[in-house]
């Protein structure tokens, strides 16, 4: 999967946009019967505006992928959060986006397959005159300033990596930050002046999304 986990909104709007939601349901329902699925209860799913449900790979769904069986179970309480917010950006956005694989970062520039570095979620931001890997940072809904902390150290540890390093001076290397839709706005907008208070080598991009709020 090139997402850990998905919704059935998610799934409405990549793969069934064409059709109604109930369609979406029946399709989840007979993979789950037939183990290609799991589905799992979002943290607050009980809170108004909360997604209700993730899906995962079931066990002939890991078998059919290759893939180890714990990606049959829950996910973490603190990874839910990078996953689904990544998820939603890429997915619910205000624009599609494509989360690239291992092996699509790989195939981009070798040299960027460094460590945990390689796991990060990135996609790439195409116009006829640039080509940008994009690094999506998920807000957990702490201070401001330790978000901001966490984006410098994200900078710090890829100017460590020589492919990275070049990219960030080529000005091919920007960070997404993805963070709640809720709080009309506010939030976005408190992350931006941040940004802008201080130096930077990169480029921001920040935008809400849906249910991400429900899970801080």
């Amino acid at each position: 999967m090139r997402y850990r986990m998905t919704t059935r909104d998610a799934l409405h709007n990549t793969l069934f946009a064409d059709c109604q939601a109930t369609a979406v349901s029946k399709v989840t329902s007979r993979l789950e019967r037939l183990e290609c699925l799991a589905s799992y209860n979002f943290p607050g799913a009980r809170r108004s505006g909360a997604p209700r449900k993730y899906f995962v790979l079931g066990k002939n769904g890991v078998g059919l992928f290759g893939l180890n069986e714990k990606r049959c179970k829950p996910i973490g309480k603190q990874a839910i959060v990078d996953e689904y917010g990544t998820l939603a950006y890429c997915c619910l956005g205000r624009k599609p986006r494509e989360r690239l694989t291992v092996s699509e970062l790989q195939r981009y520039d070798s040299g960027l397959v460094k460590g945990k570095l390689a796991t990060g979620p990135y996609y790439r931001e195409l116009t006829p005159k640039s080509d940008t890997l994009v690094f999506i940072r998920v807000d957990y809904g702490s201070t401001i300033d330790n978000l901001m902390r966490k984006c410098e150290d994200d900078i710090r540890k890829r100017m460590e990596v020589p492919a990275f390093q070049q990219l960030i001076m080529d000005g091919q290397f920007e960070i997404a930050i993805a963070t709640t839709d809720r709080l009309n706005g506010q939030r976005a907008e408190k992350i931006r002046e941040a940004i802008l208070r201080r130096s930077w080598p990169i480029r921001f991009r920040v935008e809400g999304v849906p249910g991400l709020f429900e899970l801080w």
